[in-house]
């Protein structure tokens, strides 16, 4: 957080040697000082975004990102503000591609209409919460979400016209990735029954993990796929992965690991496909 991991990665990639060119360095703004997706939170600026791509590009030690993205919407701004803005910083060179991400499809419909009747580039990415388990709440303010069956039309329409998706908690925190976290019973009932917990505090955080994905419905499908993975010589984790990533060749998933085997498993997934 606080812009950490890009100086983490911007250090690694100045002292490694490796060439640029061959690194697609993918990175987010636009919510300012907010940390949590506040609806309330201060309004973005034609400046704003500008203000922090280059602060981004200082940390990662680099002239451009590949790929930039508005990490969340704010209705209450014209989506044609947001396009003009980020093609602006595309024109000065500081970004070759950007994306959005928990955005609905009626906005990123009206910013590509607009951005194609004005000869400006449109997005090519969104990066909304996709994973095997479907939340039955938003997870964290201001989110959206593709998991849900009743999405799959959404998902293609991105794939027809050339938007990447790439889903975050493609995992669900954990919870398709260990197959005994937060089993039924050692559930806490003021979890989903007490009032909220104070915003950003570690509880908070469980309140809302468990209340989006500790459902009946996902439960289930934790056993479904834990069946299938017994039967297949794979893991949880990877089963989970396979099932977003079979919505088509332009879904990706993004994944957090604590341990580089870890991230060997799931690029190994490839390797692989579900019937």
């Amino acid at each position: 957080g606080a812009g950490k991991s890009e100086q983490v990665f911007g250090k690694w990639l100045a002292e490694s040697g490796v060439d640029r060119s061959s690194v697609h360095l993918v990175t987010k703004g636009g919510m300012g000082s907010d940390k949590y997706g506040n609806p309330d939170r201060e309004m973005c600026t034609r400046e704003s975004p500008r203000s922090e791509i280059t602060a981004s590009l200082q940390a990662l030690r680099t002239d451009h990102a590949d790929l930039y993205m508005l990490h969340r919407d704010d209705p209450r701004i014209d989506v044609r503000n947001f396009v003009d803005w980020m093609n602006e910083l595309r024109d000065d060179g500081l970004i070759k591609r950007w994306g959005v991400s928990n955005w609905s499809l009626r906005r990123i419909h009206e910013a590509c209409s607009y951005a194609l009747s004005n000869d400006m580039e449109p997005l090519t990415a969104t990066s909304p919460q996709l994973s095997l388990a479907v939340p039955s709440s938003d997870i964290w303010p201001s989110t959206y979400s593709l998991s849900c069956p009743s999405k799959a039309s959404e998902i293609d329409w991105y794939g027809q016209n050339g938007i990447e998706v790439m889903g975050w908690e493609a995992l669900a925190n954990g919870f398709m990735a260990v197959p005994t976290l937060w089993r039924r019973h050692e559930l806490d009932f003021s979890t989903f029954h007490g009032p909220d917990a104070e915003m950003g505090t570690d509880l908070w955080r469980l309140q809302r993990i468990q209340r989006a994905y500790c459902t009946p419905g996902n439960y289930v499908r934790r056993d479904i796929a834990l069946k299938l993975a017994k039967e297949s010589g794979l893991t949880l984790a990877r089963i989970a992965l396979l099932y977003s990533l079979a919505k088509g060749d332009h879904v990706s998933v993004l994944v957090g690991a604590d341990r580089c085997s870890h991230l060997d498993e799931m690029a190994n997934i490839r390797d692989y496909a579900l019937d």
